[in-house]
């Protein structure tokens, strides 16, 4: 999950808790993390599962690189392309 605001993240954990779908939830807090996350670079370089995500969920408002262009870059890479993206976002616009 890709997202800036803590709130969100917890009503999602809660939400897939709560149903029991059995699950790997991780978070990154912005577009550069994300690929930090892919490439497993920086706080992810130590990860154990070397596994490319399930599906990714998407936050569209975030700093530094915000969802729409981390979507443009996940879908021109081969290797992510299939990765399915589920957007999220509190914005009207």
């Amino acid at each position: 999950m890709v997202d800036d605001d803590p709130d969100d993240c917890m009503l999602v954990q809660d939400a897939l808790a709560e149903i029991g779908v059995p699950h790997t939830l991780e978070f990154a807090e912005n577009g550069e993390e994300l690929f930090e996350y892919l490439e497993r670079r920086g706080r992810f370089a130590a990860r154990a599962n070397g596994r490319l995500p399930d599906l990714i969920l998407l936050d569209l408002q975030m700093p530094r690189k915000n969802g729409c262009e981390s979507l443009k870059q996940l879908k021109a890479e081969p290797a992510w392309r299939r990765i399915p993206v589920v957007v999220l976002t509190t914005s009207t616009a």
